[in-house]
This record gives structure tokens, C-alpha cells and sequence, in this order.
């Protein structure tokens, strides 16, 4: 008859297994956490607080709104896309303007008109009928050719807008990315559309 044997125990193969403290494993989420946060503002998406008149309507003063920080990894930047930069020779300074005009444009100013390739260009995101408020100048001239890789921006609010037309284009890489959605005031929750032109 075949018995079976019973181990003794201190031969039995016991794992030992050390539990990490509760603040360690905080500690750790909280580490990870922080680095996503920090890789999804660096390249994807990043609130931004308007400050200032220079977009109404569209934008208002405290308003919060998400920026997009992709779309221009996979293609240029587009007319009536409204877009954060830093203007030049402020590098730590971020505005918001609209753009206007692309690299190849020739811009000109004709009786409060903004002129494109010769066109007129509408503008139906403006609160007001006239699209321009003086200064109708491009740092002092009436017409400018946009050179490559810049880009022509203004602010909705033309007769409260520090943009193009004094201190000329804005290049490519100091853009930061385009506006997508407004998050705040809750009441005002909205994706932002760019306009169609017909050119």
C-alpha cells in the first residue's frame, strides 16, 4: 500500500514578497501623471487664457481656450485659422490673432478693404461691416507681398488689435499651434470653425 508523505513545511518553496508602502505607490502615480500632463501640453493640447479685447467676438477677455498642437506637424496653417505665436522679438510673450495672409500673398489696403491677390476678402466673423480700422498701413505701407514660411495675421477687433500691420508677418516656427474649442465661460462652451473663403 502506497502512503502518501506529508512535506515538512520548511521544505515548501515560499515566495517572498515585499508590498510597496502606500506613498511609494502614490509617489509613483503621481510621478507618471505628471510627465503625461507634461508631454500632452508640450505636443498635443494646451489651454490658454485670452486676455484682452482683440478677437471679440470671438474671443473675449478671460475667456479659456484649447490649442491644438498637431495639426501643423502634418500640414501649414491655413486663412481664417486662429492661431497663438509669439510676435517678433517677444519670445516670451504668446498672442492670439487670426490669420490672413499666406506666404505668397499680396496684401494691400484699399478704403478700409483688405485686398488679397487682388480680391476682396470677406469677412463674416467681423461685429462690424468695414473689415479695417486705421491704421490701413503694413508697418507703414499699403501693400506688402507675405514672404515664404510667414504669415499675416489680425485680430477680429480691428480698432483694438496689436497684430500685423505694426509689427509686420509672423514666421512659421513661432507658431504654437491654432484654437480649437472654447472650454470657459461654461455658458459659451464651443468648437471653433475656420471660415470658407473663395480663395
Amino acid at each position: 500500500m502506497e502512503m502518501e508523505t506529508e512535506m515538512e513545511p520548511e521544505s515548501i518553496s515560499t515566495p517572498i514578497i515585499k508590498p510597496k508602502t502606500f506613498f511609494w505607490e502614490i509617489a509613483q502615480t503621481t510621478l507618471i501623471a505628471f510627465v503625461l500632463a507634461q508631454l500632452l501640453v508640450r505636443f498635443v493640447v494646451q489651454p490658454h487664457n485670452v486676455e484682452g479685447a482683440s478677437m471679440e467676438p470671438t474671443f473675449s477677455n478671460g475667456d479659456y481656450i484649447l490649442t491644438d498642437k498637431i495639426t501643423y506637424l502634418l500640414r501649414k496653417p491655413d486663412r481664417g485659422e486662429v492661431v497663438i505665436f509669439h510676435p517678433p522679438q517677444s519670445e516670451s510673450i504668446e498672442y492670439i490673432k487670426r490669420i490672413i495672409g499666406l506666404p505668397g500673398d499680396v496684401i494691400e489696403y484699399d478704403d478700409r478693404r483688405i485686398l488679397i491677390n487682388g480680391r476682396l476678402l470677406s469677412e463674416p466673423y467681423l461685429a462690424y461691416a468695414h473689415t479695417l480700422i486705421p491704421p490701413e498701413t503694413i508697418k507703414g505701407a499699403t501693400t506688402i507681398t507675405v514672404p515664404e514660411n510667414n504669415y499675416y495675421v489680425l485680430g477680429d477687433n480691428r480698432g483694438n488689435s496689436y497684430d500685423s500691420r505694426y509689427f509686420g508677418v509672423i514666421d512659421s516656427e513661432n507658431i504654437e499651434g491654432r484654437a480649437i474649442v472654447r472650454y470657459w465661460p461654461i455658458t459659451e462652451v464651443k468648437a471653433l470653425t475656420t471660415p470658407k473663403f473663395a480663395f
